[in-house]
């Protein structure tokens, strides 16, 4: 998840090495991890729209709930969720 000043674009770059981590594993018993990366743009930043200039401020809660319904819509079930900047908070508390 990015940070406040930024979008899903930042993760680019690290995308590949972390794919490459988890179909990697180190160790004689290690297994590969099934591996799926989603850079999700929160309203207003990257390539998603803004928000209604009358609508209510962005609070975290709000980012919670747009994860909340990522992860419902691509029907997940357990995993782990990584970010950046605020980015790191949206995905604590989710």
């Amino acid at each position: 998840l990015h940070g406040w000043l930024d979008n899903a674009a930042s993760f680019n770059r690290l995308a590949p090495f972390l794919m490459e981590s988890f179909s990697s594993p180190s160790g004689a018993n290690a297994a590969t991890i099934p591996t799926e990366i989603v850079a999700l743009d929160f309203p207003g930043h990257g390539l998603s729209g803004h928000k209604s200039v009358d609508g209510p401020p962005q609070l975290l809660a709000e980012y919670v709930y747009y994860v909340a319904e990522l992860v419902e819509a691509l029907q997940w079930g357990k995993g782990n969720a990584g970010g950046a900047g605020v980015g790191v908070s949206r995905s604590v508390v989710g």
